[in-house]
């Protein structure tokens, strides 16, 4: 699900009126300024593909340092960004082929016994997060979990056990599965993975869902779990804003029919993600 807005309108027109001139004034410049940046990320991006000889071009880190500004918070940020889908897509393209890079050599360095994380920001989602998210969500030893988007190396699984009865995780990178075999088989029966997608996983047992920032349609997998889980699921979806939708799929709000939003997390500079907890409506006032 990319960011695939519309943008029919010359960008001064499509924002509110301004006050003054000089306020007028002030806009351009931001969105210039912002376009300028924008345009120099993507042209160093197509200039410097991720590949296996170069997982970490100067370009990454000059999207890093970007994403955290406010500027891009704001709605001269957001326009900029919708005048530009097809970039953003690419961005984002080569972003998840980096993360993705930094976690095949983790699990090459460290073996599949090892749950340390690689030094990349998804895996900076570190276990403190997913313990905020389980205490946040009321995750408790009478709770069964399930995550998906765990890959090779689980650590949010690992992190939700502390709290939950058992984890089940979910990927559908086999790769993924086989990786992290040893943490089943190790966990005496509290973690469990599948190869599944997660708009085909059926949520009926499970009182928790919780969501990767990777993971892709993050809108289907909600109509899925609002079909098959019970009545008092509690869903934790990871998400970004901003320019850090460069870097991950952003969620949706409106594509949480059925659910109730019960907090948002906020993550740090090092955490660049957040979670909204969302909780299933009841079926007679699902609107």
């Amino acid at each position: 699900m990319s960011i695939q807005r519309s943008y029919s309108a010359p960008y001064l027109s499509s924002l509110p009126a301004a006050a003054s001139s000089s306020s007028a004034s002030n806009v351009k410049e931001a969105y210039e300024q912002l376009d300028k940046q924008f345009n120099r990320l993507v042209r160093d991006a197509k200039r410097h593909p991720v590949s296996e000889n170069n997982v970490q071009p100067d370009w990454i880190a000059d999207l890093q340092k970007a994403a955290r500004s406010p500027a891009w918070q704001e709605t001269v940020g957001d326009f900029v960004m919708r005048k530009h889908p097809e970039d953003m897509q690419h961005l984002r393209d080569q972003y998840e082929k980096r993360t993705l890079l930094l976690e095949n050599n983790a699990e090459k360095k460290e073996g599949q016994k090892s749950a340390k994380p690689a030094k990349n920001d998804y895996k900076q989602l570190n276990s403190s997060f997913a313990d905020l998210e389980a205490r946040v969500s009321n995750m408790t030893k009478g709770s069964k979990a399930v995550f998906v988007g765990s890959g090779p190396q689980p650590n949010t699984v690992l992190a939700y056990v502390n709290h939950a009865d058992s984890v089940t995780g979910i990927d559908i990178n086999p790769e993924a599965i086989e990786a992290t075999k040893a943490i089943a088989s190790a966990s005496g029966g509290k973690i469990q993975f599948e190869q599944v997608p997660g708009e085909a996983f059926n949520y009926k047992p499970y009182t928790h869902v919780g969501i990767a920032v990777m993971v892709p349609d993050k809108g289907k997998i909600l109509e899925q779990i609002r079909k098959t889980s019970g009545p008092d699921c509690t869903v934790i979806v990871r998400s970004v804003d901003g320019l850090k939708n460069a870097m991950y799929e952003g969620f949706d709000p409106a594509a949480s029919k059925g659910f109730e939003k019960i907090a948002t997390l906020h993550g740090t500079d090092h955490n660049i993600t957040h979670a909204t907890i969302l909780r299933k409506k009841p079926l007679n006032i699902v609107a």
